[in-house]
């Protein structure tokens, strides 16, 4: 396992991703892994996150109305449950947990 975070969002929160990984790796010193910027060119997307899933040593979720709406973002937060990795959640908007996000978050503060 890698010593970095993984971080997981929706595109529409991209802004807010990109702040945070600016502030992780520059004030806390702590590595991140974004798919914006870290999966190399010509990479099938599934196959750069899965990879990133199995060496992290835990993930950021950017929790939205928009992440909860993204079949990506659920599929990655499957992944990390299924791998035990701790998933960090991040709230930006005040949207109630649904489905999946409710299942396997409803127990975080």
């Amino acid at each position: 396992m890698e010593n970095y975070v993984f971080i997981s969002f929706s595109s529409k929160n991209q802004d807010v991703a990109d702040r945070l990984v600016d502030y992780l790796e520059q004030t806390e010193k702590t590595k991140c892994w974004i798919c914006t910027r870290d999966i190399p060119a010509g990479t099938p997307y599934p196959r750069a996150i899965n990879n990133a899933i199995a060496n992290c040593s835990c993930a950021l979720l950017i929790l939205s109305q928009y992440a909860q709406s993204s079949e990506h973002v659920e599929n990655e937060l499957e992944l990390l449950a299924n791998q035990h990795k701790p998933v960090i959640p991040c709230r930006v908007d005040d949207s109630p947990l649904e489905g999946t996000f409710n299942y396997y978050l409803h127990k975080q503060q």
